[in-house]
């Protein structure tokens, strides 16, 4: 492995290059053809390797990783042409779109469906009007597949009703 990343370190940015396109052609051809036994097993092996490498990090080694990770994040965004940045800024805008979208739908999901478990004042989608106001004399029915509020025989009071 030194012997390695010293060769490397004297090689010129072109032989660089030209070696990483090399080992990217070939790494892209065998994940190609690998099954996807081989291919689950490959990122078993990778998630042994980062749980065994990353407790054994200490926080500088850690820092330095992440530094290194930002460098390389921002020569890469100042190396991209306009056309290039544009397809990552609508990829960027696409998954963030449907986040919003899935979550939008979960909480609707979760309004109209009654959990005690959950705080529903904190969904600021569903700014309906609060459970606590319906009316306690007036219970749901299923009639032919339609909701209709129907006033409850046990209560007589109807002085507090609340009319929909």
């Amino acid at each position: 492995m030194v012997r390695h990343s010293l060769a490397t370190a004297a090689e010129t940015p072109e032989k660089y290059q030209v070696r990483l396109q090399s080992q990217q052609v070939c790494q892209n051809a065998s994940r190609a053809a690998e099954t996807p036994e081989q291919r689950q097993l490959r990122f078993h092996e990778d998630q042994v390797y980062h749980r065994v490498a990353r407790p054994a990090e200490t926080p500088e080694q850690r820092q330095l990783c992440l530094q290194e990770d930002q460098v390389h994040h921002r020569v890469a965004r100042a190396a991209e042409t306009p056309i290039q940045h544009v397809i990552r800024l609508l990829g960027l805008r696409k998954q963030r779109n449907v986040a919003i979208t899935l979550k939008w739908k979960a909480q609707m999901l979760d309004g109209f469906m009654y959990n005690p478990r959950y705080d529903s004042e904190s969904n600021n989608l569903l700014d309906i009007d609060r459970l606590s106001n319906v009316c306690q004399c007036q219970s749901v029915v299923h009639l032919s597949g339609k909701e209709k509020l129907q006033a409850c025989a046990a209560l007589e009071v109807k002085s507090n009703c609340h009319q929909f």
